[in-house]
Parts: C-alpha cells; structure tokens; sequence
C-alpha cells in the first residue's frame, strides 16, 4: 500500500514540479531579456547597413536582405534574380 501511495504522489509531484520550473525559466529569460538593451528593427537594419558599408565583399543572404530593404536602385533592380 505504501509503494502505490508514493508511486501514485511521484505521479502527481511530476507535472507540478515541471510547471513550476518552467514557470521558473521563462521569469528568468524575461528578466535576462530586460537587462539587455532593447533593439528595433530601424536601429538592425542600420546596424546592418554600416556592416555592408565596412566590408569590401557582400554575399549571401543578408545581402540580399539589405538590398531589398533599401528598395529599388534602378528600372531593373526587380527584375534582377542573379544569385551570386
């Protein structure tokens, strides 16, 4: 009788026990996302921007991220699809 009584508790202690450790974590990146300086999208693409300006060569993803952020450069910059 007692070793289906603490199986039975053991049972039961086990989703409490994970809810309040998740509980847990999510309070502590919450509060290690507040201490971090809160950045928005304007202040990423500039940060972005001044990478690309930094660096002689720029491929791949980002690249073309921030080459479709600027907008169109000229009549053909939509109709471009070269991928380098």
């Amino acid at each position: 009788m007692q070793i289906e009584s603490m199986m039975f508790v053991g049972w039961v202690a086990l989703p409490v026990t994970a809810y309040v450790m998740g509980r847990m974590l999510i309070r502590r990146s919450n509060r290690l996302t507040a201490e971090h300086p809160h950045m928005d999208a304007t202040t990423r693409l500039a940060q972005m921007r001044e990478r690309t300006l930094d660096s002689a060569v720029t491929r791949g993803r980002m690249a073309e991220a921030i080459r479709l952020a600027d907008g169109p450069q000229g009549p053909g910059a939509l109709t471009t699809t070269h991928r380098g």
